[in-house]
């Protein structure tokens, strides 16, 4: 019943957005892409921009991510059959800064309460592929990304998804194991950076680089280099 697409209009862009707008918007995503140049849509894709104080992301007056599903899917109903208020639901990988529209979907705002019930159970125990993992493979895999391992060599060594690694050292999964509290702005800044890039900047901002040149460098907000800068994030390095 929630079928909005017109198949007249562009796939990617169902809202008959300016081209502007649209590369706007995704000039501030973190589109992971395949070998071959595609987006890989089973990846989660990170809003690098601002964010509302509930973890959401912001792009203009609206949430990032409800921008994101109306551009692949038509404008999102406000109600169901039952009169039930609706949402735009992270169902799949359940963090607000995730705007992969196939990775989203509309729900009750019940249903998206039991969505976060349910993560923060997963985030107990598996997420992301990390069902085999034991809890000292876990702490290994911190201790292997401290000494300076990047996230592709320990995901090749373990043969997990680099977004099982980064949900480990953010402490988005396995915190009751490593002891990491998560932080959803420190948890965006490592999955758009890994710490040899969080390095690389580091030292550029020692020879006077800005944050806003780092920042459109490495494609993230220039509010990320500051943290860096300030040693909020990436204080371990």
């Amino acid at each position: 019943m929630f079928n909005t697409y017109d198949p007249t209009r562009p796939y990617d862009n169902q809202m008959g957005y300016s081209l502007k707008r649209l590369k706007k918007f995704w000039s501030n995503v973190n589109v992971i892409n395949l070998s071959d140049g595609s987006a890989d849509i089973n990846v989660c894709w990170i809003w690098t921009a601002g964010c509302y104080t509930t973890g959401y992301g912001q792009f203009e007056k609206m949430g990032a991510h409800r921008f994101s599903w109306q551009s692949y899917n038509g404008p999102a109903p406000k109600f169901n059959e039952k009169h039930e208020r609706l949402c735009i639901r992270h169902k799949i990988c359940n963090n607000r800064a995730y705007v992969n529209p196939t990775h989203l979907m509309i729900g009750t705002y019940q249903q998206n309460s039991d969505d976060m019930v349910e993560a923060d159970r997963q985030a107990r125990g598996s997420i992301h592929g990390m069902s085999e993992l034991s809890d000292e493979e876990t702490l290994e895999i911190l201790e292997l990304s401290r000494k300076g391992m990047t996230v592709l060599e320990i995901t090749n060594e373990f043969d997990i998804s680099k977004t099982a690694i980064h949900n480990i050292i953010s402490g988005y999964t396995r915190g009751h194991i490593t002891g990491i509290k998560y932080n959803p702005e420190d948890h965006i800044s490592k999955v758009v950076l890994d710490i040899d890039k969080a390095r690389e900047i580091r030292a550029k901002l020692k020879l006077g680089r800005t944050t806003v040149s780092l920042g459109l460098e490495y494609g993230v907000h220039r509010t990320v280099i500051s943290k860096i800068k300030l040693n909020q994030i990436w204080k371990d390095i």
